[in-house]
């Protein structure tokens, strides 16, 4: 140690401490101790030859997901909720494929967790937990006990168990108890996913697989919305009569105000497709106060501590940064774990969520940014805030069906908020306009938008000249708009700059 400048009463120190803690900790106390002092964000695993039959996963800032399968027994983690949906590699006894694991639980990585799994050898879970509390426990964590897996019997003998004890990672060192993992537990259904990386024709190009596959998420994305019980359906409804409640509040106020009536959020690719959709909407419905920001600049105004920037020489500053009560917000982010956009929508649900109406597009709908904003699996009801662009995760670096199917998704959204506004002011339509069925209507006849219609300027403002016609499976706006592309494909239509088009 002497070459490091490591001497005398500082050696002697050091020599003290090591023992010490290698006498009294083990490892989760040793995990919890780390991050007391540690600043940024994790998500670790650790383990160590003293105790081989155990292993600490932690989580602070960084998302974990542990997939569980307590029969086999089988655990696995990751950070990408949806990679832990793969199937078990041999099929049961009925030919059928099934989930490598039948449950999942996810670590609190905003507040920040820490939990220890151990795997024991035969007997019961009840002799085992017994026979841990009974021992004296070396580290600092005495009241942290270990509990059996739920949904199996702790008296049933089995040629292994698994066991768990948790703890928070703030100084509070909250130990986790049986019933907060057990609220957490949510079951896996349904057979696995049985898309393979590679394509229908057997390569492994997995940039060619995701531009044969552009057809076909496509036109899963038109059947989501023409679905009245569909999700994307169900939270497209929801978002139009949101602006609605704007737009009768802008009418009732005079329509004169500075506070933020839409926020789209997002980077790269998401930001700038949500960018487009707001210009767009802004032109459909000029009273709205429309706006997309950077999602990083968000984060860095909204957060408090280290990180905090004050914006100079910017259109919004932290003063100006205000809404409207009951304004609209979307987050956008194809994977649903994207670091800046997962955190802002936490500080935005925070700090804004009990005056906003806070949704969320990503490529599936069970991520990491839906339940950063109040919408996890653990709750039965769904709150009509998530939409999905059907794509899937996909593991190419070229954007191509992903970028499409958001925006894809993104017409269909911007569709049905003017379908919501024009039903809930029917007095803003033109006399005589043509009415057919409303957005996803009894049937599937057509996955082309089931409207056609005509918007012509009014004294309310609510729309500003536009023609919808559904020729070349296409929008063609007549007036500010131009052109909004919601096929694959418009032979009468140039492609232009502005619009989606």
């Amino acid at each position: 140690m002497e070459k490091y400048g490591i001497t005398g009463v500082h050696l002697r120190n050091f020599v003290l401490k090591s023992c010490e803690y290698f006498f009294r900790m083990d490892l989760l106390s040793t995990v919890q101790s780390f991050f007391q002092r540690a600043e940024g964000t994790f998500g670790v695993s650790v383990s160590c030859t003293l105790w081989p039959t155990s292993i600490v996963l932690a989580s602070k800032g960084q998302p974990i997901s542990l997939a569980i399968d307590q029969t086999r027994p089988l655990v696995f983690w990751s950070s990408e909720p949806s990679s832990l949906l793969v199937g078990w590699p041999l099929t049961d006894a009925s030919g059928s494929r099934t989930r490598a694991a039948r449950a999942r639980w996810d670590l609190n990585d905003a507040a920040g967790e820490a939990v220890e799994l151990k795997i024991m050898q035969g007997g019961t879970a009840e002799e085992h937990v017994a026979k841990l509390r009974a021992l004296v426990n070396p580290g600092a964590l005495a009241d942290c006990h270990f509990f059996a897996m739920p949904a199996l019997e702790t008296d049933r003998v089995m040629g292994h168990h698994l066991l768990a004890r948790g703890v928070s990672l703030d100084s509070a060192r909250r130990p986790l108890a049986k019933e907060a993992f057990v609220s957490r537990w949510v079951l896996l259904h349904n057979a696995p996913p049985s898309r393979k990386l590679g394509n229908s024709w057997g390569g492994l190009d997995p940039v060619a697989q995701d531009l044969h596959d552009v057809p076909s998420v496509l036109q899963q994305v038109e059947d989501s919305w023409n679905d009245r019980a569909a999700l994307n359906n169900q939270s497209g409804r929801r978002f139009g009569r949101c602006l609605s409640e704007l737009l009768a509040r802008k009418s009732r106020d005079g329509g004169a105000s500075d506070t933020i009536d839409v926020l789209v959020f997002g980077i790269e690719n998401s930001l700038w497709l949500g960018q487009q959709f707001a210009a767009d909407l802004k032109k459909i419905m000029p009273m709205l106060n429309i706006t997309a920001l950077s999602s990083n600049w968000l984060l860095g105004m909204l957060q408090e501590a280290h990180g905090h920037v004050e914006p100079r020489n910017f259109a919004i500053s932290r003063l100006s940064f205000r809404f409207t009560p009951g304004a609209v917000v979307l987050g956008v982010s194809h994977s649903g774990t994207t670091y800046p956009t997962v955190w802002a929508a936490r500080a935005l649900h925070r700090l804004h969520g009990e005056r906003t109406n806070i949704f969320a597009m990503s490529s599936v709908f069970d991520t990491v940014l839906a339940n950063s904003i109040g919408q996890d699996l653990m709750k039965l009801e769904f709150a009509g805030c998530l939409f999905s662009t059907m794509a899937g995760q996909r593991p190419s670096e070229p954007s191509t069906v992903a970028t499409l199917a958001m925006h894809h998704t993104l017409s269909w959204l911007l569709y049905a908020s003017i379908e919501a506004v024009s039903a809930a002011f029917p007095r803003s339509v033109a006399r005589g306009a043509a009415r057919a069925r409303p957005l996803g209507g009894a049937g599937k006849s057509s996955s082309r938008p089931p409207w056609t219609g005509k918007w012509v300027d009014t004294t309310k403002g609510f729309f500003r000249g536009v023609a919808i016609s559904l020729e070349e499976n296409s929008w063609q706006l007549e007036g500010p708009l131009d052109h909004i592309q919601l096929g694959l494909r418009s032979p009468s239509a140039r492609p232009r700059k502005t619009g989606f088009g």
